[in-house]
């Protein structure tokens, strides 16, 4: 039943050992796939025209002062997301559902309440 739900699929986070074989392997797939930054990349991104995103991801960014910070004072679960994605084996990681607050609030009830309630914002690598 579909009840007017404007909710979709922002992006998705699969992880690699390295970064250069991947972006290789997914342009011989024939993705169009760009590094997150010139210098020192972290991860490339493959961008769709619904404006979902499947991230490609070697390492994060997040150091062990700011992890701490954060956790402090910002948002612990996001944290524990963060370290799980780095202990984990290569492969898909994540999912990250966009919507409104209500829509997302009652997807996390769907799923258990194994999801989080993020305020977030995308940062375009091209503007």
């Amino acid at each position: 039943m579909n009840r007017g739900v404007e909710m979709f699929v922002g992006h998705v986070i699969y992880k690699v050992n390295n970064l250069d074989a991947a972006v290789k392997k997914f342009r011989r797939f024939g993705f169009k796939v760009e590094y997150g930054r010139k210098n020192k990349p972290y991860n490339a991104l493959i961008y769709f025209l619904s404006r979902n995103i499947f991230r490609v991801v070697r390492e994060y960014w997040v150091t062990q002062v700011c992890k701490k910070i954060f956790s402090i004072f910002i948002n612990k679960r996001f944290i524990q997301r963060v370290n799980t994605w780095e202990n984990g084996p290569e492969g898909l990681q994540d999912t990250c559902l966009e919507g409104s607050k209500k829509e997302l609030k009652h997807a996390i009830k769907q799923l258990d309440g194994k999801g989080q309630l993020l305020r977030t914002r995308r940062i375009d690598n091209k503007s």
